[in-house]
């Protein structure tokens, strides 16, 4: 019933409003209870929390449109392009009539391509980092659950880490560290640094004998390493400015090496999780 009361005082059009009507009376004969019930009644909810009849004076300068479009969404650059492109038009012209980009999705959902693109890195990395996790002359149980648990030595967890380094970055605005020298005053920074220089020893036996789960025994070491430094030492809002640089250096190394070595793996980071 409060949802039959809405439609009387929100502004929507005939069309959506004969919709709405049709969709009462469909929801008034399914039994309740029923999964149908709740998929109804969220499709009339969506509709009717859309904003009828509120406008907004038009932002058309481009380079804000460009920065907000870099800052709030990661590649997607033909469709970037593709507003920024519609936005010039519309400068030009002031009145275009006829195209209109329309981009809807309910509250909280990112835009589908991207979610597929992660879905698609993870679950593949997550295969593949489950069997070659393992010695190769064991034998292990297949299971999707462990496979795509965000705890553990996980490609999810791996990836996880990596993507929570590159949103501390993107928030500090600089990737690259030249000259810095690090106190390492804290023991969770200087296990991290020592791990870190474990590298390259590793790689030479992952070589050695072909064990590639020693390399996954790394990675995952080197994550859980970087989480316990994280959480026991500031780094965006650290003083003085050498100690933020110096942390923000760690952590940049930190996800070049998880980046590097799960690529030796086969396996695609994402930049958020």
């Amino acid at each position: 019933e409060d949802l039959r009361d809405r439609p009387e005082h929100t502004p929507v059009n005939d069309e959506a409003r004969d919709k709405l009507q049709k969709e009462f009376v469909r929801l008034s004969r399914i039994a309740a209870g029923t999964p149908e019930v709740g998929v109804s009644r969220t499709w009339v909810e969506w509709i009717l929390d859309l904003p009828w009849g509120k406008t907004t004076t038009d932002n058309l300068d481009l380079k804000r449109a460009r920065k907000v479009l870099s800052q709030d969404h990661y590649g997607l650059d033909k469709v970037k392009e593709r507003i920024v492109e519609y936005l010039a038009v519309l400068r030009m012209k002031q009145d275009m009539k006829g195209p209109i980009l329309c981009f809807v999705s309910p509250p909280g959902v990112r835009k589908t391509s991207i979610v597929k693109a992660i879905a698609q890195a993870v679950g593949i990395g997550a295969i593949k980092y489950a069997d070659l996790s393992q010695n190769r002359l064991s034998d292990y149980v297949f299971s999707f659950e462990k496979m795509l648990a965000m705890e553990g030595n996980t490609a999810p967890y791996l990836l996880y880490a990596y993507a929570r380094i590159r949103s501390i970055l993107r928030k500090a605005g600089q990737e690259e560290f030249t000259g810095v020298e690090l106190p390492l005053d804290d023991p969770a920074e200087r296990r991290l640094v020592l791990q870190l220089a474990r590298f390259n020893e590793t790689l030479l036996q992952v070589v050695d004998g072909w064990r590639l789960n020693l390399l996954c025994d790394y990675l995952y070491r080197l994550s859980g390493l970087f989480m316990k430094f994280y959480e026991n030492c500031t780094v965006l809002n650290a003083q003085p400015e050498q100690v933020r640089r110096a942390r923000l250096a760690l952590c940049a190394q930190t996800a070049r090496v998880l980046k590097l070595g799960l690529g030796l793996l086969g396996i695609k980071t994402v930049e958020r999780m």
